[in-house]
C-alpha cells in the first residue's frame, strides 16, 4: 500500500502538478503576447507565430519525455502482478531523465536571437 501512495503522489506531483503550471503558465504567455500583438499587419505576428510553436514543441516534448514513465507507473500500481521485463522498464524511465534536456535545446533551435549571436 505505501508503494501504491509513493507511485500516485510522484505520478501527481512529478506529471499532473507540471503539466498544469506548464498550461497555465504558457497560455499565459500567449494571451499576453496575442493581446501585444493584436491589431498588427501580418508580418509583424510572425515573431507570436514562432513563440507558439516553440510552446507546442515544449509541451509536446515534456508529454513524449514524462508520458511513457507516468503510464508504465499507473500500470504497475493498477496491476501489480504484471511481469514486465526490466528492460523494457527501463525505456520510460530513460525517456523521463532526458526531459530536463529538450527544452533548452529546442530554445536554442528555434530561437533566432540565440542563434544569431
Amino acid at each position: 500500500m505505501i508503494d501504491h501512495s509513493y507511485i500516485i503522489t510522484f505520478f501527481a506531483t512529478c506529471f499532473i502538478l507540471p503539466l498544469g503550471v506548464i498550461f497555465f503558465c504558457y497560455g499565459k504567455l500567449l494571451r499576453k503576447l496575442k493581446k501585444v500583438s493584436h491589431g498588427r499587419l501580418a508580418t509583424a505576428r510572425k515573431p507570436e507565430r514562432q513563440v507558439t510553436r516553440m510552446v507546442v514543441m515544449m509541451i509536446v516534448a515534456f508529454m513524449v519525455g514524462w508520458t511513457p514513465y507516468a503510464a508504465f507507473s499507473i500500470l504497475v500500481t493498477a496491476c501489480p502482478t504484471i511481469h514486465i521485463d526490466p528492460r523494457m522498464a527501463a525505456i520510460p524511465a530513460f525517456f523521463s531523465k532526458t526531459a530536463a534536456v529538450y527544452n533548452p535545446v529546442i530554445y536554442v533551435f528555434m530561437n533566432k536571437q540565440v542563434t544569431e549571436s
